[in-house]
């Protein structure tokens, strides 16, 4: 609860700053209430086994959805993503990898004190990260007789983190300002009612509904792929 007065104490000096605080006092009350941590659950650190053994249970036709700046592990992770038996609808969103040469975008913020990825690499793995999902679909669509329900957008609000939802069943994450993603914990929140014989109360739904909400609203106002303008041949989808 200290978090979240902290931010909402900073929302009127630094909206983002502020914002971001609310969303990880928030996310962390949640994993530590003792009413809520029956369904949200903290690891140390970022495990994307866990999201890949999801995958691999996950019944056919399960919705998934996926934020994150790029795929880090997209080669492995496209073929269980778009799998010909699986028929999964995915929803994508990748941040906006801007223009070419930009000093002042989302993506810059993104990696301003990386010591591991400038905007220039960064913007590269945005692209190769859609190239791969794309040629997967393909690749698919050309064994099976249907089309792939692949849906891929780009957002340009500030995400505080990956997002993981693999047919109700939710993992999140921060973006630590110097490190990637993996290296910060990860939150499992797992679908209302889910491991209880009693239906969940209001504040035991909020996490999920939070992180629901969260992706709901960055996907309504992205801009779909078949949008983007990438100028040099290296980038074309």
């Amino acid at each position: 609860m200290a978090i979240i007065v902290v931010g909402l104490s900073l929302v009127g000096l630094n909206a983002y700053l502020g914002g971001g605080i609310v969303v990880v006092g928030a996310i962390s009350f949640a994993a530590t209430h003792p009413r809520l941590r029956r369904r949200t659950r903290l690891a140390e650190a970022w495990d994307y086994a866990c999201i890949e053994a999801a995958l691999r249970d996950a019944p056919p036709r399960s919705r998934i959805r996926i934020l994150e700046t790029w795929l880090p592990h997209v080669e492995t992770l496209a073929p269980k993503l778009i799998d010909k038996d699986k028929d999964f609808t995915l929803q994508i969103l990748l941040m906006h990898p801007g223009a070419p040469v930009a000093s002042h975008d989302l993506l810059a913020a993104r990696v301003e004190h990386r010591n591991d990825f400038n905007r220039s690499e960064a913007r590269h793995n945005i692209i190769a990260t859609i190239n791969v999902l794309l040629n997967r679909q393909r690749q698919v669509e050309g064994e099976v007789d249907r089309t792939v329900g692949l849906q891929i957008r780009v957002y340009t609000f500030l995400p505080f983190g990956p997002f993981y939802d693999v047919g109700g069943h939710m993992v999140a994450g921060l973006y630590p300002s110097h490190t990637a993603s993996e290296s910060g914990p990860m939150f499992i929140v797992a679908p209302p009612g889910e491991g209880s014989r009693v239906e969940a109360g209001p504040r035991e739904k909020s996490t999920w509904h939070l992180l629901d909400t969260h992706f709901q609203v960055g996907w309504s106002e992205a801009t779909s792929i078949s949008d983007l303008n990438l100028t040099t041949d290296a980038d074309r989808l």
